[in-house]
């Protein structure tokens, strides 16, 4: 196979070009949105005062300009997500990563405060900032253990390479303990 300068194979490039140029003819025969109205609902364009408490632009490549307020290709628009929600989604944070935002938690009026009397904040990444998540090795016959000493087990794949899921309900650790005289640990799913 030969591969070009853009890594991919020639034939896959032509396609690429042919898609481009497909969707290039596609944007100019879409207006530009004339009011703020439009923008809300516009397929192609967003604005800065349209983009939630959840989202991100990246890249912050500005398209135009409307009434002083900037504006992004809605395809730039992305949502963000705490380390835990992408956890549960199968991903975890590459290293070096700084959150995009850093919001308010969403907790109860009693958890509203931490031990400081600071409002609780919880920080947001982008998918770009994640990568798939690489389950840990149980070596010496232990299982690997997050630090609530427990496994994260979201998906499948997630479950650490040389260990076993026996998905048995009502089965106790005890009767694991008695029967097999093996580790174990609870799941989260």
């Amino acid at each position: 196979m030969n591969l070009n300068s853009t890594g991919f194979s020639e034939e896959y490039s032509r396609y690429m070009e042919i898609d481009q140029a497909h969707r290039e003819s596609l944007e100019q025969q879409l207006e530009k949105p004339k009011s703020l109205a439009e923008f809300k609902t516009h397929p192609l364009f967003c604005l800065e005062s349209h983009i939630g408490k959840y989202q991100a632009v990246h890249p912050q490549h500005v398209v135009m300009e409307f009434k002083e307020q900037k504006g992004y290709f809605r395809s730039n628009l992305h949502n963000l997500h705490s380390l835990d929600k992408w956890l549960e989604n199968g991903r975890e944070l590459k290293s070096g990563s700084a959150p995009i935002k850093i919001v308010d938690a969403r907790v109860s009026k009693k958890k509203q405060f931490n031990a400081d009397g600071e409002k609780r904040k919880t920080e947001l990444y982008g998918r770009w900032q994640t990568k798939v998540f690489e389950p840990a090795v149980a070596e010496n016959g232990e299982v690997p253990k997050n630090s609530y000493g427990n496994v994260y087990l979201f998906h499948p794949w997630m479950l650490p390479v040389g260990t076993t899921h026996l998905p048995y309900d009502g089965i106790s650790k005890y009767q694991l303990l008695y029967l097999a005289f093996v580790e174990y640990n609870e799941l989260i799913c």
